[in-house]
C-alpha cells in the first residue's frame, strides 16, 4: 500500500474513533447536538492540520530521496 493511502486510512480511523466517542456521549438533546456539532468541527480542523503536516513530511521525504539519488 502506498504511503498516501496509509496516511489517509490512519487519519480517518482516528477521526472516526473520536466522532464515535462524541456521539456515544451525547444525550440527543438540542443543546447536546449543538455541542456535538462544534466538537466534530474541531476534530475536522485538527484532521485538516494533521493532513497538511503529513503531506509536507511526505514531500520532504520524497525530495530528500530525490536529492540523494542525484548526488550519486
Amino acid at each position: 500500500m502506498s504511503y498516501p493511502k496509509e496516511m489517509k486510512q490512519r487519519i480517518m480511523a482516528d477521526v472516526e474513533k473520536q466522532v464515535d466517542k462524541l456521539i456515544e456521549s451525547s444525550d440527543g438533546s438540542p443543546r447536546s447536538l449543538y455541542e456535538l456539532e462544534k466538537e466534530i468541527v474541531k476534530i475536522g480542523e485538527q484532521a485538516k492540520k494533521r493532513i497538511a503536516e503529513e503531506i509536507i513530511k511526505y514531500q520532504q521525504k520524497k525530495e530528500s530521496k530525490k536529492k540523494l539519488s542525484e548526488m550519486r
